[in-house]
């Protein structure tokens, strides 16, 4: 059995580029705002629309973590919010 103390933390640095967890599209220097953390995934401005709708939908608002602030770019939110470690 493995203790918890010889498990050890390993951070990847994950770049500055930023992909939707969803559709896949390169937001990476993309200026387009908005989007929502839903559960672990990073959704963007296009396809957080049809994914709140389900949230409601099936009762699950509870898995939205996050929505992206106004005035910031997904791109930044996901970079400088989203994958901080000491969250």
């Amino acid at each position: 059995m493995i203790e918890l103390d010889d498990i050890h933390r390993i951070n990847v640095d994950m770049g500055r580029q930023v992909l939707c967890d969803s559709c896949a599209k390169d937001f990476t220097e993309l200026p387009d705002e908005g989007g929502i953390q839903f559960q672990s995934k990073a959704i963007c401005p296009e396809c957080s629309p049809r994914w709140h709708a389900r949230a409601v939908q099936y009762s699950e608002t509870r898995f939205i973590r996050a929505t992206c602030p106004d005035g910031m770019s997904f791109a930044d939110w996901v970079r400088d919010e989203l994958r901080r470690i000491d969250r």
